[in-house]
């Protein structure tokens, strides 16, 4: 009987299933596949404000460095602290790649956006929302995808891993048909959460959780230590449970 030498974890990337390929991990791409009869994508200091010049400036107490810390980078105000179970009244939603964003500057955010990369959003459930469906629209768009995980990720091993993937990866296309379809909160505090995002590719449902971790002033997207965005999806028989939203 002939033996044969296990194959590294590259190889493996390079020789393996297609879908755990680099030019599919991280992409807008892997979405459009999600839609697929067949369903195996289950398989598959921010920014101190200074205080003001005084002759004896006092050190700052914890306190007051804790709040400079959890200010908004781009001064949004906080919001409400409530987590949604229906949807946010009237949103407004921009195209980004090939998937709709939702979108207020002044409240949740984006509130700067700079080389199509839409950042800093509220402190709070709905801007934790808007950060996550924001990143998942940015990854549509290949000119996007690695500036998106290096500048709107949280600094991690999953991030480095899926930079490295990406550099090595075919940019490929943006997904056709993903769409945003809901949301649930799966867990919510003042410095992460893991929202359950509904999608829509082709007819199909499918859902990803995402979590997000406040950091310097803005929800970043806490990857997984693969660096593979998209290894969590599983199918949606429907979205029972899911407060429906959609731009598109």
């Amino acid at each position: 009987m002939s033996t044969t030498t296990p194959a590294s974890p590259d190889d493996q990337e390079r020789t393996g299933r297609p879908w755990t390929q680099p030019r599919f991990l991280l992409a807008a791409a892997a979405l459009a596949l999600l839609a697929v009869a067949a369903l195996v994508l289950a398989v598959l200091p921010p920014r101190t404000q200074d205080a003001e010049p005084a002759p004896t400036p006092p050190a700052p107490t914890p306190s007051s460095t804790a709040a400079a810390q959890d200010a908004s980078a781009c001064g949004l105000p906080e919001g409400d602290r409530s987590v949604p179970v229906v949807p946010p009244a009237q949103t407004s939603w921009d195209l980004v790649g090939t998937m709709a964003a939702p979108t207020a500057p002044t409240t949740l955010g984006p509130g700067t956006i700079t080389d199509g990369l839409r950042s800093c959003y509220a402190r709070s459930p709905l801007g934790a929302l808007y950060a996550a469906t924001g990143f998942l629209a940015a990854t549509t768009d290949p000119a996007l995808r690695q500036p998106a995980v290096a500048a709107l990720t949280l600094v991690s091993p999953g991030r480095d891993r899926a930079l490295d993937l990406l550099q090595r990866a075919d940019p490929g296309s943006g997904g056709s048909g993903v769409q945003v379809a809901g949301f649930s909160f799966l867990n919510y505090d003042a410095t992460s959460a893991v929202i359950d995002v509904a999608l829509r590719a082709d007819g199909a449902a499918v859902h990803l959780p995402v979590s997000v971790r406040w950091d310097g002033g803005d929800w970043k997207v806490v990857l997984p230590d693969t660096g593979q965005l998209y290894e969590a999806i599983q199918p949606l028989p429907n979205l029972t449970g899911y407060a429906l939203w959609s731009g598109a």
